[in-house]
């Protein structure tokens, strides 16, 4: 007689009529087939462009997956989608569901940086592995946590993923800042009365919204409220840039923005813009002496 228990297959040797015991032996058991989770992402057009495309990532893992003769469960994938934070990844989060299910017992990626460039967060997330007994493996970095040498190397390049992300934020915020102080556009909101030409990298006035910033500061520095303002807006159909009905504090954050007489802030950095003003600096500074504010720009 054969019994079958967790899989693995028992052949009944004898029983024993006083004590009723059982003796069993193991017929056979099935392989510890490694059944992997393949996980790929890209965070922009230039990864994809220079050999980090899905696809190639995709081709990469199946290969090495069918030297090393493991089952590919699924392959999970993120585009277009930064590798610092864990929260928007719903591929990321996919997997760790099913490796948390036992689904899957082995997570491989081409790349550490494609798990995630925060050190506590990929240091968490193996952690969890382990305690769910599932193995981490970078293909191209030569990490294997199922082993204690890949373990420690997998501490240290994660540390200097997360040092070259830190660098390359200092980086950015210093170039925004340069722009910033030379009146050029760093990334901050587009106003309403104004486009943004990436490419060329200027402002440009939009006639039809400029009207409305108009008749803002026309209106107020005539005596009008901004509730008389946002109702009138309201009534003859006007909307601000994202679509939506003018409010008291929309009004108020276009009386306070200096951007419309052509300065530019950013980050504290107040400075001449490059861009074309829609308003005049004594009416942008009549509107501030009637609002009594001292922190527009």
């Amino acid at each position: 007689m054969v019994l079958k228990y967790n899989k693995v297959y028992y052949i009944i040797m004898s029983v024993s009529n006083k004590g009723g015991m059982v003796s069993m032996a193991k017929k056979n058991e099935q392989p510890n087939i490694k059944k992997a989770g393949l996980y790929i992402r890209v965070s922009s057009r230039r990864q994809a462009e220079e050999g980090y495309s899905l696809e190639a990532q995709r081709k990469h893992l199946e290969d090495y997956c069918r030297f090393n003769e493991f089952e590919v469960y699924r392959v999970y994938k993120d585009e277009g989608i930064s590798g610092k934070s864990l929260n928007k990844r719903e591929g990321l989060l996919e997997l760790l569901k099913d490796a948390e299910a036992g689904i899957i017992n082995k997570v491989i990626c081409m790349k550490l940086d494609r798990i995630s460039r925060n050190t506590k967060d990929l240091l968490t997330m193996v952690e969890n592995f382990k305690k769910w007994n599932v193995e981490f493996v970078c293909s191209k970095d030569n990490i294997d946590t199922a082993s204690a040498v890949g373990r420690m190397f997998l501490t240290i390049l994660s540390a200097v993923a997360q040092f070259e992300s830190d660098v390359a934020k200092e980086r950015t915020s210093d170039a925004k800042m340069e722009l910033a102080a030379e009146g050029k556009f760093a990334g901050n909101n587009i106003p309403l009365g104004y486009s943004y030409d990436k490419l060329t990298k200027e402002f440009s006035v939009v006639e039809s919204e400029a009207v409305i910033v108009e008749r803002v500061f026309n209106e107020y520095s005539s005596g009008k409220s901004m509730y008389a303002i946002a109702k009138g807006f309201n009534q003859d159909g006007l909307k601000t840039k994202q679509g939506k009905e003018f409010m008291n504090p929309t009004i108020k954050k276009i009386l306070t923005n200096g951007f419309y007489s052509g300065r530019y802030a950013y980050e504290g950095i107040i400075s001449k813009g490059t861009h074309e003003a829609i308003i005049s600096d004594r009416l942008f500074n009549k509107v501030q002496e009637i609002l009594g504010n001292e922190e527009a720009f």
